[in-house]
């Protein structure tokens, strides 16, 4: 297929998701989960085409082949952040409209991504996998991390079931530990295990894989976290994808479609269908597509925070008075829970950066200035991992990818393996460059007895 016919196909699906993700939210997930205010108001004509429209201008600008960092991230946030924005945050009230300057600011996010990432240019990877000594080395961290958060862990550790994930949470939050202990939890989950996951399936060393898969388990044993179970799937999907040659996004598009579609057929007829819209399509789509609406009503009337709550920057930008009198300040997330759930709850309603960085920070102007420096640092991924096997890197991403749909971009950044993969992929680029110069500089002679004449 030829790249607009690809993106044309995108658009198709993204609009069949976007329906069926409609329907499974009117009978089912605004039933059982009324409770989280996951309401439902019948939409008028103007409001399904308008949610069409928006959708299929973001979904036209995306690449149609998932080849790069920067295609696997923004699809991301178009599937699990954009369409199910669009969709909750015109159902969930009669008045919608309100909600319209963000979500066209996202849409123009999006558009803006498809003309500055796109990239025509061949990938010329200088290796096949990652060298043998990076492998060793993080195994090594890995192992050694097992051991401390198994031991520090031990007397809580539970396969926790879909309603008793808060509880397990509460008891990992419970069990003190350092900063330096926290960072490595997190660490754990999102890079060393991810690695070893990526590594295995990329290289075909299944035994990598096998370590990675029981990092996983231990961590979601640990504090029950959604991204634990989802993530090997996912990267399983992705990997068997581009073994097939098959990475096109209207092929992953369809798949979240297929999937709601599923769910909405037999959601209220087996235990399977059951978990997956509880899993997926609930905590993992409704929820963060919720919590544009919340956030932009909050810090509407309260002020927003011109990105005061964020490390560092609030040491030169003063918190609104009215936010910084709250005793959650500035974690946003429990702020915004307290507030719509009640601070008995204990509920952290965490957003994507489009809402926690974009609407708290600035409203729609702030969606435009996150968007820009998301865009930027995808750029950068982009030139840095040209000479990496794509298969390799885009399965490396995939966890920041998937943590940048319920985080901001600087958490992510720092601390799951934003900044760190981007330190790699440059200095990985660097060394290589610097070698290929000094090759092509150095005399004849000096590059071995195979290479004088």
């Amino acid at each position: 297929m030829t790249p607009i016919q690809l993106r044309l196909a995108n658009v198709v699906a993204s609009i069949a998701y976007l329906l069926l993700f409609i329907s499974l939210y009117e009978s089912y997930i605004s039933i059982k989960w009324a409770y989280l205010l996951l309401v439902y108001y019948e939409p008028s004509l103007w409001t399904v085409v308008k949610m069409v429209g928006l959708v299929s201008i973001a979904a036209l600008s995306l690449s149609g082949r998932v080849d790069r960092p920067s295609s696997i991230v923004v699809w991301f946030l178009f599937a699990f952040v954009f369409v199910p924005t669009v969709a909750v945050s015109n159902l969930i009230t009669y008045a919608p409209e309100r909600f319209d300057l963000p979500i066209l600011a996202m849409t123009a996010v999006f558009v803006a991504s498809g003309f500055i990432l796109s990239d025509s240019s061949p990938r010329r990877p200088a290796f096949h996998h990652i060298p043998e000594v990076f492998v060793l080395g993080m195994t090594a961290i890995w192992a050694v991390l097992s051991l401390l958060l198994f031991m520090r862990y031990f007397s809580i550790l539970s396969f926790a079931g879909l309603d008793n994930v808060y509880e397990q949470r509460d008891l990992a939050a419970e069990t003190k530990v350092g900063v330096l202990f926290s960072y490595g939890r997190t660490y754990y989950a999102a890079v060393f295990s991810p690695v070893l996951m990526a590594y295995g399936l990329a290289a075909r060393r299944y035994q990598f894989l096998a370590l990675g898969l029981l990092g996983s388990g231990l961590g979601y044993a640990i504090a029950a976290e959604k991204a634990a179970l989802i993530l090997p799937i996912i990267m399983l999907g992705i990997w068997q994808t581009r073994r097939m040659q098959l990475a096109y996004t209207p092929l992953y598009t369809a798949s979240i479609a297929g999937l709601s579609a599923f769910c909405a057929l037999l959601t209220n007829h087996t235990v399977i269908a059951r978990y997956f819209a509880d899993l997926i399509l609930m905590r993992a789509i409704a929820v963060p597509g919720q919590t544009l609406s919340q956030y932009h009503d909050y810090f509407t009337i309260h002020g927003h925070t011109w990105w005061s709550h964020v490390r560092g920057i609030s040491s030169i930008v003063p918190a609104p008075t009215g936010l910084s009198r709250d005793p959650q300040w500035p974690e946003l997330g429990r702020m915004i829970g307290g507030a719509f759930f009640g601070f008995s709850s204990g509920q952290n309603s965490n957003a994507n950066l489009f809402v926690s960085d974009g609407v708290a920070a600035g409203g729609w102007i702030g969606v435009l200035i996150i968007g820009a420096a998301l865009v930027g640092w995808l750029r950068v991924l982009d030139f840095s991992t040209r000479q990496w096997p794509s298969t390799l890197v885009i399965l490396l991403l995939v966890p920041v990818a998937m943590a940048l749909t319920n985080g901001p971009l600087t958490t992510v950044l720092l601390s799951f393996g934003g900044l760190f993969w981007t330190a790699v992929f440059l200095i990985t680029y660097q060394s290589l460059n610097s070698t290929n110069r000094t090759q092509r500089s150095a005399p004849i002679g000096r590059l071995g007895s195979g290479a004088t004449r």
